[in-house]
């Protein structure tokens, strides 16, 4: 089973999306990502709504992928120990920092031309991105440094 086989995402639990988006971004590149984001996400959505029919067959279906992920990586402590999880989603939120800051540098854009208002937008982006890549190291547990962690690639995605 795989994210995209999930069932559709009941209207109740649409607070939980962002998780999902980027476990399904890192589901082929890097499992403990994708692991620790569908567990944020189902543990935020079983406070929202585990009584509906629909979004008791939606967490149940992902908590059985996530079983299912530790099963297939049984050498992989990122899955099972929180300071192991954390210390790899630290690493690639260096890694994606670097990144940016190297595209950043070279001055690479993806548009031609930018008004001046998108200017400002992705100046702004920028500082967003950089406060909340050093708050995702600034946490010891793996959830807040997630929650930072999306919030990164969100802005990211904008620019």
């Amino acid at each position: 089973m795989s994210l995209s086989e999930l069932p559709p995402l009941p209207p109740t639990l649409r607070q939980v999306e962002h998780y999902l988006r980027t476990a399904l971004l890192y589901e082929r590149t890097n499992i403990v990502i994708c692991y620790w984001n569908l567990y944020l996400g189902v543990q935020e959505g079983m406070k929202l709504d585990r009584t509906s029919s629909a979004a008791h067959n939606f967490l149940a279906s992902a908590l059985t992928l996530l079983e299912k992920m530790k099963e297939d990586n049984p050498k992989n402590d990122a899955l099972t120990n929180q300071a192991a999880a954390k210390s790899h989603i630290e690493a690639e939120a260096d890694r994606m920092y670097k990144y940016a800051h190297s595209q950043e540098l070279a001055g690479a854009s993806d548009v031609e031309l930018v008004d001046l208002t998108a200017q400002v937008e992705n100046v702004k982006a920028v500082g967003q991105w950089r406060s909340s890549h050093r708050s995702a190291l600034d946490y010891d547990d793996a959830k807040t440094s997630i929650e930072n962690m999306c919030r990164a690639i969100e802005l990211l995605q904008k620019r």
